[in-house]
């Protein structure tokens, strides 16, 4: 498969506190190739109470005691918890970079990283991430990504 060798590339997103916490930090693994760039996904562990419509507070469940979730843990979920993939992607119409709750950008969009404008700016822009209100810039959040060994072709650190 053409996208195999770039199945050791990771991005780690950390410095969000606060509202979607838990959903933007943490280690993004390689999903596929989309509007020419790498995409990635994420699973995390949301209790179960939460429905369809209130999957924007996880930010508010980490706070509230949920650590497995709130720290990255494994997933693995159990008795009360439910698990929901999240989406990092480069989208050409925004030149941005979204977090998202579903593949085709339908769904909820919880934070942007841009806009990407140059060789080797890509993550490297302040963070706007969704408070339950509104908009709100957090430079905080800070993007490391990790090519992997041996570094895939064509791509840079």
């Amino acid at each position: 498969e053409a996208q195999a060798e770039f199945r050791s590339v990771q991005v780690d997103i950390a410095g969000r506190e606060g509202y979607n916490a838990m959903a933007i930090n943490g280690v993004w693994t390689f999903w596929r190739i989309r509007n020419g760039r790498l995409a990635f996904c994420r699973d995390i562990t949301l209790p179960a109470e939460l429905t369809d419509d209130e999957d924007e507070d996880e930010g508010d469940s980490a706070e509230g005691g949920d650590a497995d979730a709130a720290s990255g843990g494994d997933g693995a979920g159990g008795a009360g918890t439910r698990t929901a993939r999240l989406y990092l992607q480069f989208v050409p119409q925004v030149e941005a970079w979204l977090i998202s709750d579903a593949p085709d950008l339908s769904g909820t969009v919880l934070a942007d990283c841009g806009p990407c404008r140059g060789a080797g700016s890509d993550l490297q822009q302040h963070w706007r991430v969704w408070d339950g209100e509104g908009w709100r810039e957090d430079r905080n959040v800070q993007a490391t990504i990790d090519l992997g060994a041996p570094t895939p072709d064509g791509l840079e650190g």
